[in-house]
C-alpha cells in the first residue's frame, strides 16, 4: 500500500511535519484499528502511522414508560351481621322430685251431701304403695270452699276425704290442690262437679211380653227453684238387651220412644224384672241427668 506524500509543513523548529493521510482503501473510516505500516526508507526516523479511532456508534436509548395504575375503586365493606348467641336455658339448682306423682279428683258424695275427693298414685304398682296423706284445698273460681284431710278408709283402695259443701243446682268447675307428702308430689286439677238441675220422668207399661214392641214416655223438667224449659235429647244407656235409641225433646221438654219388636229370648220362661236407663244429655243451662224405669218382662209363651 502506498501513501501519497503531502507537502511538508514546517514547524517552529524548522523540522518538516508530515501529515499522514489515512489510507482510504485498507482501513475503513469506522475500522476499529489498522496495523502499523512498516517504516519507509530511513527506518527509525519515520513518523508513526496514525491509527484511526472508530467513531462511536450512536446509541439509541429506548425509554419505556410504564404507567402506574391508580388505586382500584372498591365498594365500601359490608358490615358483618352478628347473630347474638342464644342465652343458655336457666337450670334449676333444685334436685328433681323423686316422689311418686298423683292424680286428684272429686265428685258428689254417692247418696249423700257434699263432695268426695280422692288422691290416686300414678304408678303401675299403686296398690302396693302406701296411701297418700295430707290435705286438698277446694276452690270454685276465687272462692275457697274448704280443705279436705285425706286418708285411707276401710276397703277404699286409695286415700279419700269428704267436704261438706252444698253446691247449688247447675254447672260447677272446681280446682283441687293437693299439697303432697313425703311419698307423693303435689298436684293441681280442675274438674267438673255438677249438681243436676233437672229431673227425668219416664214411664212404661208395668209389664210386656218379651220380644214385643212397647213405648216409653219421657219428660224432662227443672227442679224446684229453677225456671226454663230443657232442650236437647234423650237416649237409653246401660241396657245391652235393647237397641240404642235417641229422641229430641219437644218445646215442652217431652219425648216418646218406641222400642221396636225383636226376637223373643227362649231362655225367659217365667216373668222377670227388666229395667232401662233414660239419660238426658243436657244443654248449656241444664245439667245431664238420668232415670231408671223398672218393669216386668213376661215370657213369650205365656198364655
Amino acid at each position: 500500500m502506498k501513501f501519497r506524500r503531502s507537502p511538508c509543513v514546517r514547524g517552529k523548529a524548522g523540522r518538516p511535519v508530515m501529515l499522514a493521510l489515512a489510507a482510504s482503501a485498507a482501513c475503513g473510516v469506522l475500522a476499529a484499528g489498522c496495523e502499523p505500516i512498516a517504516s519507509g526508507p530511513g527506518g527509525a526516523g519515520s513518523d508513526p502511522t496514525a491509527t484511526a479511532s472508530p467513531s462511536p456508534r450512536p446509541t439509541t436509548t429506548s425509554t419505556t414508560t410504564t404507567s402506574t395504575p391508580g388505586p382500584t375503586p372498591t365498594s365500601p365493606p359490608t358490615p358483618a351481621v352478628t347473630t347474638p348467641a342464644a342465652s343458655p336455658l336457666p337450670t334449676s339448682s333444685a334436685s328433681a322430685d323423686t316422689r311418686t306423682p298423683v292424680t286428684v279428683g272429686a265428685a258428689h258424695v254417692p247418696d249423700g251431701e257434699g263432695i268426695w275427693v280422692e288422691v290416686v298414685p300414678v304408678s303401675d304398682r299403686s296398690s302396693l304403695l302406701p296411701a297418700a296423706t295430707g290435705t286438698v284445698t277446694v276452690h270454685e273460681g276465687d272462692k275457697l270452699l274448704g280443705t279436705v284431710t285425706i286418708e285411707k278408709k276401710g276397703s277404699d283402695p286409695f286415700a279419700t276425704g269428704e267436704l261438706d259443701v252444698d253446691l247449688p243446682p247447675g254447672y260447677h268447675s272446681l280446682t283441687l290442690d293437693y299439697g303432697g307428702d313425703v311419698n307423693y308430689q303435689p298436684n293441681r286439677a280442675t274438674t267438673p262437679v255438677n249438681t243436676p238441675n233437672v229431673e227425668v220422668i219416664a214411664s212404661a207399661p208395668g209389664s210386656f211380653v218379651d220380644g214385643q214392641s212397647y213405648t216409653i214416655e219421657v219428660q224432662v223438667v227443672p227442679v224446684a227453684g229453677i225456671t226454663g224449659t230443657p232442650t236437647g235429647r234423650i237416649r237409653n244407656t246401660e241396657n245391652l238387651a235393647l237397641p240404642p235409641f235417641e229422641a229430641a225433646l219437644d218445646s215442652q221438654g217431652r219425648a216418646t220412644i218406641t222400642i221396636p219388636e225383636k226376637p223373643a229370648r227362649p231362655y225367659i220362661t217365667e216373668p222377670s224384672q227388666g229395667h232401662v236407663y233414660i239419660e238426658y244429655t243436657g244443654d248449656s243451662t241444664f245439667v245431664p241427668n238420668r232415670a231408671m224405669i223398672l218393669f216386668t218382662v213376661l215370657p213369650s209363651t205365656a198364655g
